[in-house]
């Protein structure tokens, strides 16, 4: 097996993340949602394009030889200070998907490393996420901890 290569991804890499987000929410959802694939993906288009591009959106790809093999990506935000966060800037990582023929192989972990040196060197000194089953056992190994406060969320379906 090649080693596995990462490089940060730019607007070049349009459909692959797009595919790739498609691919993470149809094996979170099933095919729950699956009529509304064209959709999202025009949706996904936009907002990659938009935020690569100003470049409050980092994402690194990593591949095997010419294999795609997995993605993580970092939507940078800014809200009120606080006293740990003085800047209210926050690295909010997203779009954490390795392909399952290269699962357990760290690349979840590599690519993850790699956004948070990017945010550190960005000056993000706060950075969350919000974990699938799976994620739950890398994102403790770099230091993130389970926050003690409930999310509530409301979804407006739209027709």
């Amino acid at each position: 097996m090649n080693s596995i290569v990462y490089r940060q991804a730019d607007v070049s890499d349009l459909a692959l993340l797009v595919r790739s987000r498609v691919d993470f929410m149809n094996s979170f959802w099933g095919d729950t949602y699956s009529h509304k694939e064209p959709e999202l993906a025009a949706h996904l288009a936009a907002y990659f394009m938009k935020h690569l591009v100003s470049g409050d959106y980092v994402s690194f790809l990593a591949f095997c030889g010419e294999e795609f093999a997995g993605v993580g990506g970092m939507h940078i935000r800014e809200m009120p200070g606080g006293y740990r966060n003085m800047t209210g800037r926050v690295g909010y990582i997203m779009n954490m998907f390795t392909v399952p023929a290269y699962r357990r192989k760290g690349i979840c972990k590599a690519i993850l490393d790699q956004l948070i040196a990017t945010g550190k060197q960005a000056g993000i000194h706060l950075f969350e996420l919000h974990a699938t089953a799976d994620g739950e056992k890398v994102y403790p190994q770099t230091g993130f901890k389970l926050h003690n406060e409930p999310t509530y969320r409301l979804f407006i379906e739209n027709q």
